[in-house]
């Protein structure tokens, strides 16, 4: 339960500044489009990996050697962090390139 409350506390925190970026990129006139499209695959995006573990988890074993799980949880657990956090760096470094020739257009 810690693990899961410290990974709310620091992966949570990087919806709001998501939901900023994709409104400032797309534009006032097509935020309802991207709101929808951000619904969509979040939802989607958490109904795949349980369909994924658990042909993982039956795979290995895991059903007979419940042991496996905690293995399991914590390396997909890891997986997703270390590569979605590395995609919101890699997404933060367009939003900024972005906003920067979008002030320099505004200045001309």
């Amino acid at each position: 339960m810690a693990c899961a409350s410290l990974s709310m506390i620091f992966l949570g925190a990087t919806s709001n500044p998501a939901i900023t970026m994709i409104e400032n990129v797309v534009g006032p006139e097509n935020n309802g489009n991207a709101w929808g499209t951000y619904s969509f695959i979040t939802k989607l995006a958490s109904c795949i990996p349980p369909l994924v573990f658990s042909g993982v988890a039956c795979h290995l074993g895991a059903p007979a050697n419940p042991a496996l799980y905690g293995q399991l949880i914590a390396g997909f657990y890891t997986v997703g962090s270390v590569v979605s956090s590395a995609l919101f760096c890699r997404a933060g470094k367009y939003y900024s390139n972005h906003m920067k020739m979008v002030k320099e257009d505004e200045e001309r």
